[in-house]
C-alpha cells in the first residue's frame, strides 16, 4: 500500500514537474506578437536555437508564421530567444524583458499594456499607446521613445542619446546624456533627469510642456543610427511645434452673392468692391486632438480677422429701424477714401490631414467650419475739403448686421506655411434687414507662431 502511494506521488510530481517546465524548442524568429492579456517574460541567450517554456498549467496558444511568435489566449510562458527585432504586446498584456539585445530593439505597447526592460541596449525604440506603461531599467546608447493617448515612459535607465515625444495627455520621464531632442503637445509632459538620485529632485531635471527643445549635439559624440547621423550633419535650430492654423495671416477680401462670382450682382452694384481689398487675420491660439492617428487630427483655436473693404462708388452707409442701405454720399465725388471695416473673432473647427507629422516637409490638408463672432462695422472715409485740406469721418454701424458668422475654408500647406480659402455661409447682414451678402477670402502665411 505504501508503495502504491509513493508510486502515484511520483508520478503526479512529474506531471506536475511537466506541466510547469514543458519547453519546446522554436524555429529562428525576430519579432514577438502578444494578444489577449498574455504574460511573458523574454530573456536573451546566446543559443543557436530559441524556445519556450510554459510556466502555467495551461499549455498557451502560440504559433510562428515568418519569424513571427505570435502568442494568445491568455497564456504564462518565458521565451529564450538570440536574436529579438521587435515586440508588439497588445489587449492588457504583461512583457518582462532581461537581457542585451545588443543589435536593437523595438517595442511597441497597445491597449493598456504593461512592459518591463531591462538591459543594456544599444539603440531601442519605444512607442506606448492607448493607457499604456513602460518602465525602462538599465542603459542604451540611443533610446527613441514616443507616448500617445494617456500613456507613461519611466524608469532608471540612462540614454546617451535621446529623443522623446509625447502626444494626447502622456508622459514620459527620462535620463539624458549628451544629447536630447524633445517635442510636446497635447497637455503632455516630458521629464529628463541626468542620473537616477535624482529623480525626486525637480532642480536637476528639464520639464518641457507644449514645445519642441532642439539642442545641438556634441562633436565629439559617435553617432548611431539613420536618425541621430541626420541630427548630426545639420545645425539644429529653436523652433516651435508645427502649426496650421495660428500665426499672423493676409488675405484678398471681397464680398460677393454666389460662390463664383467675386462681386455683388447688378441688385447691389453699390456694393461694388475695389481690389486690393484686404483682410489681416491673427490667429493666437491652436490646439490639436489626435483622432487615432498622427496623420487625422481635429484643429481647433482662437483667432481675430479685420476686412478692409474698398468700396468703389461714393456712397455711405445709411441705418434705419428697419435695414441698413448704402446712399449717394453728399461730398459727391470728394471721397478720397471711403472703406468698410469689418471685424471679428473667429473659433476653427477643422480636420486635419497631413503626410508626415512633425516634419517641416509635412504637406497638410485641412477643411471645415470657421465660426465668428462680429464684433466691429465701420466705414471710414476722408473727404477732401479743398485741395489742401481734408477730414475723416467715422461711421459706426453694427446694427442690422449677423452677429455670428459661419466660414466654409479649405487650408493647403507644407509645414507650417499654407494657402487658403474662405467663404461665408452666412449673409453679412440679417434677411430683410439688409443685401444678402457674403464676404469671402484667399490669402497666405506670413508669419507663423
Amino acid at each position: 500500500m505504501k508503495q502504491n502511494i509513493f508510486c502515484i506521488i511520483l508520478i503526479l510530481g512529474s506531471i506536475y514537474a511537466q506541466a510547469q517546465n514543458n519547453y519546446t524548442q522554436l524555429p529562428r524568429i525576430n519579432k514577438v506578437v502578444l494578444n489577449d492579456n498574455s504574460n511573458v517574460t523574454i530573456i536573451e541567450e546566446n543559443a543557436d536555437q530559441s524556445g519556450i517554456s510554459v510556466t502555467s498549467n495551461k499549455k498557451p496558444g502560440y504559433r510562428v508564421k515568418e519569424g513571427v511568435l505570435y502568442i494568445d489566449d491568455q497564456s504564462i510562458a518565458k521565451i529564450a530567444i538570440n536574436n529579438l527585432n521587435q515586440i508588439e504586446a497588445n489587449d492588457v498584456s504583461v512583457v518582462t524583458l532581461n537581457g542585451g539585445f545588443s543589435k536593437g530593439l523595438e517595442v511597441i505597447a497597445n491597449d493598456a499594456t504593461r512592459v518591463k526592460i531591462n538591459g543594456n541596449l544599444d539603440v531601442v525604440v519605444i512607442e506606448a499607446n492607448d493607457a499604456s506603461y513602460i518602465t525602462l531599467d538599465g542603459k542604451a546608447n540611443s533610446l527613441n521613445v514616443k507616448t500617445n493617448d494617456a500613456s507613461k515612459v519611466d524608469g532608471s535607465m540612462i540614454a546617451k542619446h535621446l529623443f522623446a515625444k509625447s502626444f494626447d495627455v502622456s508622459r514620459i520621464v527620462v535620463y539624458g546624456d549628451k544629447y536630447v531632442d524633445t517635442q510636446v503637445n497635447d497637455h503632455s509632459n516630458i521629464e529628463i533627469l541626468k542620473n537616477p538620485s535624482t529623480k525626486s529632485t525637480v532642480s536637476d531635471s528639464v520639464i518641457v510642456e507644449e514645445e519642441t527643445i532642439r539642442h545641438e549635439m556634441d562633436d565629439q559624440f559617435d553617432g548611431v543610427g539613420k536618425d541621430i547621423e541626420k541630427w548630426n550633419k545639420k545645425k539644429i535650430k529653436w523652433r516651435p511645434n508645427q502649426r496650421v492654423w495660428s500665426g499672423f495671416e493676409m488675405s484678398v477680401t471681397g464680398l460677393s452673392n454666389d460662390l463664383f462670382d467675386f462681386q455683388p450682382n447688378e441688385l447691389h452694384e453699390q456694393w461694388a468692391i475695389e481690389q486690393p481689398s484686404v483682410s489681416f487675420h491673427i490667429n493666437i491660439l491652436e490646439h490639436k486632438f489626435r483622432l487615432g492617428t498622427d496623420y487625422v487630427k481635429f484643429l481647433s483655436g482662437l483667432g481675430m480677422q479685420w476686412d478692409v473693404l474698398r468700396l468703389k462708388k461714393d456712397v455711405t452707409l445709411q441705418n434705419s429701424r428697419d435695414k441698413i442701405q448704402l446712399v449717394d454720399s453728399q461730398y459727391g465725388t470728394d471721397l478720397k477714401k471711403n472703406n468698410l471695416i469689418l471685424g471679428q473673432i473667429q473659433i476653427p473647427l477643422l480636420l486635419n490631414f497631413n503626410t508626415k507629422p512633425g516634419s517641416k516637409y509635412n504637406f497638410h490638408i485641412d477643411g471645415g467650419v470657421v465660426v465668428g463672432y462680429r464684433f466691429k462695422q465701420v466705414q471710414k472715409q476722408e473727404i477732401v475739403v479743398d485741395y489742401k485740406t481734408s477730414i475723416d469721418q467715422n461711421i459706426k454701424s453694427q446694427f442690422h448686421q449677423n452677429p455670428f458668422d459661419f466660414s466654409a475654408t479649405l487650408r493647403l500647406g507644407v509645414g507650417e506655411w499654407s494657402v487658403f480659402g474662405m467663404y461665408d455661409l452666412t449673409s453679412l447682414y440679417k434677411k430683410n434687414e439688409g443685401p444678402q451678402l457674403k464676404v469671402w477670402n484667399i490669402g497666405v502665411t506670413i508669419i507663423p507662431f
